[in-house]
Protein backbone atom coordinates (compact mmCIF):
# COMPACT_ATOMS: atom_id res chain seq x y z
CA UNK A 1 0.00 0.00 0.00
CA UNK A 2 1.50 3.34 -1.05
CA UNK A 3 2.03 5.30 2.16
CA UNK A 4 2.80 8.94 2.90
CA UNK A 5 4.43 10.00 6.18
CA UNK A 6 3.81 13.47 7.63
CA UNK A 7 5.81 14.92 10.52
CA UNK A 8 4.78 17.13 13.45
CA UNK A 9 2.06 19.70 12.71
CA UNK A 10 2.06 21.97 15.82
CA UNK A 11 -1.08 23.97 14.98
CA UNK A 12 0.08 24.57 11.40
CA UNK A 13 -2.62 22.37 9.88
CA UNK A 14 -4.02 25.23 7.78
CA UNK A 15 -0.66 25.58 6.03
CA UNK A 16 0.47 21.95 5.91
CA UNK A 17 -2.63 19.89 5.15
CA UNK A 18 -3.29 21.46 1.73
CA UNK A 19 0.25 20.46 0.71
CA UNK A 20 -0.32 16.95 2.02
CA UNK A 21 -3.63 16.66 0.17
CA UNK A 22 -1.95 17.77 -3.05
CA UNK A 23 0.73 15.09 -2.74
CA UNK A 24 -1.86 12.45 -1.85
CA UNK A 25 -3.69 13.19 -5.10
CA UNK A 26 -0.61 13.49 -7.30
CA UNK A 27 1.11 10.37 -5.97
CA UNK A 28 -2.09 8.30 -5.66
CA UNK A 29 -1.38 7.69 -1.97
CA UNK A 30 -3.39 4.92 -0.29
CA UNK A 31 -2.43 5.56 3.34
CA UNK A 32 -1.32 8.65 5.29
CA UNK A 33 0.49 8.37 8.63
CA UNK A 34 0.82 11.44 10.86
CA UNK A 35 3.51 11.09 13.54
CA UNK A 36 1.80 13.27 16.15
CA UNK A 37 2.22 16.62 17.91
CA UNK A 38 -0.90 18.19 16.45
CA UNK A 39 -1.07 20.92 19.09
CA UNK A 40 1.08 23.53 20.86
CA UNK A 41 3.20 26.20 19.21
CA UNK A 42 5.46 28.93 20.56
CA UNK A 43 3.47 31.81 22.01
CA UNK A 44 0.10 30.21 21.22
CA UNK A 45 -0.79 28.29 24.39
CA UNK A 46 -4.06 30.14 24.95
CA UNK A 47 -4.99 30.74 21.32
CA UNK A 48 -8.25 28.82 21.62
CA UNK A 49 -9.45 29.56 18.12
CA UNK A 50 -6.26 28.23 16.56
CA UNK A 51 -6.18 25.07 18.69
CA UNK A 52 -9.73 24.08 17.83
CA UNK A 53 -9.61 25.06 14.17
CA UNK A 54 -6.35 23.13 13.68
CA UNK A 55 -7.77 19.96 15.18
CA UNK A 56 -11.03 20.36 13.28
CA UNK A 57 -9.09 20.70 10.02
CA UNK A 58 -7.26 17.47 10.77
CA UNK A 59 -10.51 15.72 11.61
CA UNK A 60 -12.02 16.90 8.33
CA UNK A 61 -8.91 15.80 6.41
CA UNK A 62 -9.23 12.34 7.88
CA UNK A 63 -12.97 12.17 7.21
CA UNK A 64 -12.67 13.25 3.58
CA UNK A 65 -9.80 10.89 2.78
CA UNK A 66 -11.48 7.94 4.46
CA UNK A 67 -14.46 8.58 2.17
CA UNK A 68 -12.06 8.19 -0.77
CA UNK A 69 -10.81 4.88 0.58
CA UNK A 70 -7.53 6.33 1.83
CA UNK A 71 -6.45 5.09 5.26
CA UNK A 72 -5.38 7.78 7.74
CA UNK A 73 -3.34 6.81 10.80
CA UNK A 74 -2.81 9.28 13.65
CA UNK A 75 0.00 8.61 16.11
CA UNK A 76 0.34 10.38 19.46
CA UNK A 77 3.16 12.74 20.37
CA UNK A 78 4.50 14.21 23.59
CA UNK A 79 2.56 17.44 22.98
CA UNK A 80 -0.70 15.55 22.56
CA UNK A 81 -0.35 13.31 25.61
CA UNK A 82 -0.67 15.98 28.36
CA UNK A 83 -4.16 16.88 27.15
CA UNK A 84 -5.15 13.21 26.95
CA UNK A 85 -4.02 12.45 30.52
CA UNK A 86 -5.09 15.73 32.20
CA UNK A 87 -1.54 16.73 33.03
CA UNK A 88 -0.57 20.34 32.44
CA UNK A 89 3.02 21.44 31.95
CA UNK A 90 4.88 24.56 30.85
CA UNK A 91 3.94 24.29 27.18
CA UNK A 92 0.26 23.27 27.36
CA UNK A 93 -2.71 25.62 27.39
CA UNK A 94 -3.79 27.12 30.70
CA UNK A 95 -7.49 27.41 29.86
CA UNK A 96 -9.58 24.60 31.43
CA UNK A 97 -12.33 24.72 28.80
CA UNK A 98 -9.82 24.62 25.96
CA UNK A 99 -7.92 21.74 27.54
CA UNK A 100 -11.12 19.70 27.76
CA UNK A 101 -12.08 20.50 24.17
CA UNK A 102 -8.61 19.57 22.91
CA UNK A 103 -8.68 16.33 24.88
CA UNK A 104 -11.97 15.27 23.32
CA UNK A 105 -10.80 16.11 19.82
CA UNK A 106 -7.56 14.17 20.23
CA UNK A 107 -9.37 11.06 21.42
CA UNK A 108 -11.85 11.46 18.56
CA UNK A 109 -8.94 11.23 16.11
CA UNK A 110 -8.24 7.69 17.30
CA UNK A 111 -4.60 8.09 18.30
CA UNK A 112 -2.21 5.18 18.77
CA UNK A 113 1.45 5.01 19.77
CA UNK A 114 2.93 2.97 16.94
CA UNK A 115 2.33 1.46 13.52
CA UNK A 116 4.20 -1.42 11.90
CA UNK A 117 4.83 -1.02 8.17
CA UNK A 118 6.71 -4.01 6.81
CA UNK A 119 10.22 -3.84 8.35
CA UNK A 120 9.73 -0.32 9.69
CA UNK A 121 8.29 0.63 13.07
CA UNK A 122 6.64 4.05 13.01
CA UNK A 123 6.12 6.20 16.12
CA UNK A 124 6.38 9.79 17.26
CA UNK A 125 9.87 9.67 18.74
CA UNK A 126 11.14 6.10 18.37
CA UNK A 127 11.75 2.99 20.44
CA UNK A 128 15.20 2.97 22.00
CA UNK A 129 16.86 0.17 23.95
CA UNK A 130 14.95 0.97 27.16
CA UNK A 131 11.49 0.36 25.69
CA UNK A 132 9.98 -2.80 24.30
CA UNK A 133 7.11 -2.71 21.86
CA UNK A 134 3.84 -3.79 23.51
CA UNK A 135 0.54 -4.88 22.01
CA UNK A 136 -1.28 -1.81 23.29
CA UNK A 137 1.06 0.44 21.27
CA UNK A 138 -0.88 -0.54 18.16
CA UNK A 139 -4.32 -0.05 19.69
CA UNK A 140 -6.54 3.01 19.31
CA UNK A 141 -6.23 4.66 22.71
CA UNK A 142 -9.15 5.35 25.03
CA UNK A 143 -9.05 7.24 28.30
CA UNK A 144 -10.40 4.28 30.23
CA UNK A 145 -7.88 1.72 29.00
CA UNK A 146 -4.75 3.66 28.16
CA UNK A 147 -4.52 6.80 30.33
CA UNK A 148 -2.21 5.25 32.94
CA UNK A 149 0.10 3.75 30.31
CA UNK A 150 0.24 7.00 28.39
CA UNK A 151 1.04 8.80 31.65
CA UNK A 152 4.10 6.58 32.07
CA UNK A 153 5.27 7.49 28.58
CA UNK A 154 4.65 11.20 29.04
CA UNK A 155 6.63 11.39 32.27
CA UNK A 156 9.56 9.28 31.05
CA UNK A 157 11.87 11.93 29.59
CA UNK A 158 15.55 11.32 28.82
CA UNK A 159 18.57 13.35 29.87
CA UNK A 160 18.96 14.93 26.43
CA UNK A 161 15.49 16.45 26.77
CA UNK A 162 16.22 17.59 30.35
CA UNK A 163 14.49 14.62 31.93
CA UNK A 164 15.60 12.28 34.69
CA UNK A 165 16.01 9.04 32.75
CA UNK A 166 18.85 7.83 30.51
CA UNK A 167 16.52 7.57 27.52
CA UNK A 168 13.04 8.83 26.74
CA UNK A 169 9.84 6.93 26.01
CA UNK A 170 8.52 6.35 22.46
CA UNK A 171 6.88 9.78 22.57
CA UNK A 172 9.94 11.51 24.08
CA UNK A 173 13.05 9.75 22.77
CA UNK A 174 15.41 12.23 21.14
CA UNK A 175 16.56 11.37 17.60
CA UNK A 176 20.06 10.84 18.95
CA UNK A 177 18.76 8.38 21.54
CA UNK A 178 16.76 6.51 18.93
CA UNK A 179 19.65 6.31 16.47
CA UNK A 180 22.53 5.57 18.84
CA UNK A 181 20.63 3.34 21.27
CA UNK A 182 18.03 1.74 19.04
CA UNK A 183 15.87 -1.11 20.25
CA UNK A 184 17.80 -4.01 18.66
CA UNK A 185 14.56 -5.76 17.72
CA UNK A 186 13.52 -2.74 15.65
CA UNK A 187 16.59 -1.43 13.81
CA UNK A 188 14.44 0.27 11.16
CA UNK A 189 12.14 3.08 12.26
CA UNK A 190 10.40 6.23 11.01
CA UNK A 191 10.00 9.01 13.59
CA UNK A 192 9.09 12.66 14.05
CA UNK A 193 9.70 14.69 17.25
CA UNK A 194 13.24 15.96 16.61
CA UNK A 195 13.41 18.78 14.04
CA UNK A 196 15.20 17.90 10.81
CA UNK A 197 16.40 20.30 8.11
CA UNK A 198 15.55 17.66 5.50
CA UNK A 199 14.71 13.96 5.34
CA UNK A 200 17.74 11.68 5.14
CA UNK A 201 17.06 8.06 4.24
CA UNK A 202 18.56 5.35 6.44
CA UNK A 203 17.62 2.78 9.05
CA UNK A 204 16.23 5.51 11.33
CA UNK A 205 14.43 8.17 9.31
CA UNK A 206 13.47 11.49 10.92
CA UNK A 207 10.60 13.34 9.24
CA UNK A 208 9.96 16.35 11.51
CA UNK A 209 10.51 18.88 8.71
CA UNK A 210 7.82 21.49 9.42
CA UNK A 211 9.42 22.90 12.59
CA UNK A 212 10.11 26.58 13.09
CA UNK A 213 11.59 28.95 15.61
CA UNK A 214 10.82 32.50 16.67
CA UNK A 215 13.75 34.88 17.07
CA UNK A 216 13.25 38.32 18.58
CA UNK A 217 13.61 41.16 16.05
CA UNK A 218 13.84 38.57 13.24
CA UNK A 219 10.49 36.84 13.49
CA UNK A 220 9.62 33.31 12.42
CA UNK A 221 12.45 31.19 11.06
CA UNK A 222 11.93 27.85 9.31
CA UNK A 223 14.05 24.94 10.54
CA UNK A 224 12.92 22.22 8.12
CA UNK A 225 12.26 22.28 4.38
CA UNK A 226 8.85 20.57 4.52
CA UNK A 227 9.91 17.27 2.98
CA UNK A 228 7.36 14.44 2.98
CA UNK A 229 8.21 10.74 2.85
CA UNK A 230 6.60 8.17 0.57
CA UNK A 231 6.89 4.38 0.85
CA UNK A 232 5.88 1.68 -1.60
CA UNK A 233 6.95 -1.95 -1.94
CA UNK A 234 10.03 -1.63 0.24
CA UNK A 235 11.25 1.63 -1.30
CA UNK A 236 11.29 5.14 0.17
CA UNK A 237 11.07 8.36 -1.80
CA UNK A 238 11.48 11.87 -0.43
CA UNK A 239 8.86 14.25 -1.80
CA UNK A 240 9.79 17.96 -1.63
CA UNK A 241 7.22 20.69 -1.04
CA UNK A 242 7.26 24.47 -1.38
CA UNK A 243 7.32 24.91 2.41
CA UNK A 244 10.64 26.82 2.42
CA UNK A 245 9.29 30.11 1.15
CA UNK A 246 8.39 33.65 2.08
CA UNK A 247 4.77 32.64 1.63
CA UNK A 248 5.10 30.20 4.53
CA UNK A 249 6.57 32.91 6.77
CA UNK A 250 3.69 35.21 5.89
CA UNK A 251 1.30 32.34 6.54
CA UNK A 252 2.76 31.80 10.00
CA UNK A 253 2.51 35.51 10.78
CA UNK A 254 -1.15 35.44 9.81
CA UNK A 255 -1.93 32.14 11.52
CA UNK A 256 -0.19 32.74 14.85
CA UNK A 257 -0.74 35.39 17.48
CA UNK A 258 2.02 38.02 17.56
CA UNK A 259 4.91 36.96 19.81
CA UNK A 260 6.81 39.22 22.16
Amino acid sequence: MKTLFVGDLHLQQALILPKVAKVVAQEQIERVIFTGDYVDAYGQKNNSTLFLSALDLLKEFKKEHLKKGIEVVNLAGNHDAPYMIDRRNHYTSEEPELILAVKQRLYDLGLQVAFQLDDYLVSHAGFNQDFEVEDWNFETMTEEEHKAKLYEYQTHVGYIRRGRFPYGSPIWSDFMETTLHTNPKYPKQVVGHTPQKAIQLGNIIGIDTFSNNYISEQGWQLIGNGDLLCYEEGQFKVIPTDWSSKATIKGLEKLFWPVG
